[in-house]
């Protein structure tokens, strides 16, 4: 039936060549109908019934598999505030990571060979301003991210992050990991020394001067360049 509950028998797994076959249905119907049950390793279920006419004695279907691929999302938060808020006027955005394989990785058909070789660059991802990037179209396998560029205000991460996309059975097209990584904003002490020379011969230190500290982009700037 065309629900495919009533099972008029079972192929064998396909063998290195992709191909099986049943023999011996019987001729009481007009129509057969044909469904993928298990996908090979790698791929991803076909869930097309496929009608096949039993009027002929034999009957052929040329069907296509489609690998698993997976997608990749990496988020970047502040290490000290622990959110994708920024300090100061440094930003999330424009953090330029590569994504390299850790080991070979191999197309799922088995014939094919190596699609990317070790330490081969995969992908560039580079963040937005929600701090976020992600890459798609990845074959399963093993893979490790590096900072190529740090964005405005904080310092490069050095640190290679390990990246695992595993095969996860054929029950969808796609699988998706999401790594947070940590910037560390850059930081810097100044120090003020208030001094008067009025009457002296050396300047004298004067106590109790206040100071109040701002970031530029939170001041108005007047006309001649100066700063309220």
């Amino acid at each position: 039936d065309a629900a495919c509950t009533l099972p008029a028998g079972s192929f064998p797994p396909t063998g290195t060549d992709g191909k099986t076959s049943i023999t011996g249905l019987a001729a009481d119907q007009d129509v057969y109908y044909v469904k993928e049950i298990t996908p090979p390793p790698g791929y991803c279920a076909d869930g097309t019934v496929y009608p096949v006419s039993a009027l002929q004695p034999t009957a052929a279907l040329e069907l296509w598999d489609r690998a698993q691929m997976a997608e990749l999302i990496l988020k970047k938060t502040d290490r000290d505030t622990k959110t994708a808020r920024p300090q100061g006027d440094a930003v999330l955005e424009g953090a330029k990571y590569g994504l390299y394989a850790r080991e070979d990785i191999l197309h799922p058909d088995g014939v094919t060979g190596t699609v990317l070789a070790k330490d081969a660059q995969a992908a560039t991802l580079i963040t937005d301003g929600k701090g976020m990037a992600s890459v798609s179209n990845l074959y399963p396998g093993r893979y490790y991210l590096k900072e190529i560029e740090a964005p405005k205000g904080y310092v490069k991460d050095e640190q290679e992050h390990e990246i695992y996309l595993p095969y996860e059975g054929g029950a969808s097209a796609s699988v998706q990991r999401e790594i947070t990584l940590e910037e560390q904003v850059k930081k810097q002490a100044f120090q003020l020394i208030k001094g008067s020379d009025q009457g002296e011969a050396q300047p004298e230190a004067l106590k109790g001067a206040g100071f109040t500290a701002w970031l530029l982009s939170g001041l108005d700037k007047k006309p001649d360049g100066s700063y309220d």
